[in-house]
């Protein structure tokens, strides 16, 4: 959607959205560990005596909840009152006036806050292993939060302030929604669910911990936007904020796949299955690297060519397309190391990470800050693959020592290594090979088919992903005959 939204909005708006990201991003640090917390608590009471024997995982979800609704509130003042001085001194618009800059955020806020407790019941239903359920719902509202906005942005006016009064509108419902399932799908007990201080007590060291590592970590993701929205034109931050979108996308696909496992890893810990945990750790570390690799170097070697075709405007590649070649590196590597986090929080434990992401805002603030005052976006997109760079070869090793020791190689050697050497050569010969792409849908299909290619090759270089593949077409094979 998001070249529609350039063509009726504008690119200058479109920093807008891109700010709104940012925004979402930044709520969701003031999550405060919450969605992590009630995710763990609910996996672990379901495969525990304790958690099933009596009303704890609906005295969790009551307590947590008197802290998710309050603080979302709380989020809608402070960014309705921080909306004119974001407007007047931070941003730097030119075809929109400072007014309906103001307005724009406005909405945008109170959209954030609106959408915000949904994190919250998203994290209770993976947490019940009610995924499926939960993604159905959340395809449902993003599609009605992407495109149904259309509906008043044609009927009613094409302005930026229109968008935004939609998201809260959809954002709301969306948080509604969830917590109806999330009680719905709590086994029932007899003793009505009450906030329980003493349970609060409890858990406040690791969602403290969680929290932590949230704000350094939203820091670190979003340091980059946060100053070139700053240091640079609105329009200019549209184009960085359009990279950004593009090169997200490996988040899209990694996140779903980190919820899903984590609660998993969370009931492996509690019953002390190592084997199983260290088995489902390398099974779905190959199935992320044979998809997330292949499509994250064809996002940086065609970074240009992806953003002509899919906007039809060259002028908008040639603009965004370099800091898209580098944040894809950067965002690949971080989505590589997403399922090793995931089984640290499993654990309980948040130090390790928090130390890592310490260090990393301590050196990710000044140099983000020049750079990007000196190169621009392609400055700031440098830091971040740098970090990341910096975090594979410290903090994976750490990670492995102290959770998985002896697991290290077996995961560089089976799990990654192949598929990056299969990625490159296929990548990396289309792109001496097509040294111009087609223009419109031919230049898509040639993308597109390159792109299924490299992932089949890269599934079949790494064991479990091979026998999945294997398995599924020689049950294809059976039903044909």
């Amino acid at each position: 959607m998001i070249p529609v939204y350039i063509h009726w909005l504008g690119v200058e708006a479109y920093g807008l959205l891109g700010f709104h990201i940012t925004l979402l991003a930044a709520a969701a640090v003031l999550d405060v560990g919450l969605s992590g917390t009630v995710n763990r608590e609910l996996a672990r009471a379901s495969v525990t005596d304790h958690g099933a024997a009596d009303d704890l995982p609906r005295r969790v979800v009551r307590t947590l909840e008197w802290l998710v609704w309050p603080l979302s509130a709380l989020l809608a003042v402070v960014a309705v009152a921080g909306s004119w001085w974001l407007a007047a001194h931070w941003l730097k618009p030119v075809a929109l006036t400072v007014e309906q800059t103001q307005t724009a955020l406005v909405l945008m806020g109170l959209a954030v806050a609106a959408q915000w407790p949904a994190g919250f019941y998203g994290g209770a239903l993976a947490g019940l292993q009610r995924q499926v359920l939960l993604n159905a719902v959340n395809m449902a509202f993003a599609a009605l939060r992407a495109v149904g906005v259309l509906a008043p942005l044609a009927w009613w006016r094409a302005d930026v302030s229109v968008y935004f009064a939609w998201q809260v509108m959809v954002g709301l419902l969306h948080s509604l929604a969830l917590a109806a399932f999330v009680w719905r799908s709590l086994p029932a007990t007899s003793a009505p669910a009450g906030f329980d201080a003493r349970l609060l007590a409890r858990l406040k060291g690791f969602t403290g911990g969680v929290a932590a590592v949230g704000v350094t970590a939203f820091v670190l993701m979003h340091i980059d936007r946060m100053v070139l929205s700053a240091v640079q034109s609105l329009e200019a931050f549209g184009h960085y904020a359009l990279a950004v979108a593009i090169a997200t996308v490996v988040h899209r696909f990694v996140s779903p796949v980190q919820a899903a496992v984590y609660p998993r890893f969370s009931q492996l810990v509690a019953v002390g299955d190592t084997q199983q945990l260290i088995r489902l750790h390398h099974n779905t570390s190959q199935m992320i690297a044979a998809v997330l690799v292949p499509l994250v170097l064809l996002m940086a070697l065609f970074a240009q060519d992806l953003i002509s075709l899919w906007t039809a405007n060259p002028a908008l590649g040639a603009a965004a397309g370099p800091p898209l070649a580098v944040l894809a590196l950067g965002y690949g590597l971080n989505g590589l190391m997403a399922v090793p986090y995931a089984l640290q929080l499993a654990y309980g434990s948040t130090r390790l990470v928090l130390w890592q992401t310490v260090i990393g805002v301590a050196v990710a603030v000044p140099a983000t800050w020049y750079f990007a005052q000196r190169f621009g976006g392609l400055g700031a997109a440098g830091v971040w693959l740098a970090l990341n760079v910096l975090y594979l070869l410290v903090g994976m090793p750490l990670m492995h020592r102290r959770f998985l020791q002896g697991e290290l190689w077996p995961w560089v050697r089976t799990d990654l290594l192949p598929v990056v050497a299969v990625s490159c050569v296929v990548i990396g010969a289309a792109r001496w090979w097509l040294t111009a792409l087609p223009g419109g849908l031919a230049g898509a299909a040639v993308l597109g088919s390159l792109a299924g290619l490299a992932v089949v090759l890269a599934a079949l270089a790494v064991p479990y992903p091979r026998n999945l593949l294997v398995e599924g077409l020689r049950k294809m094979r059976h039903r044909a005959l």
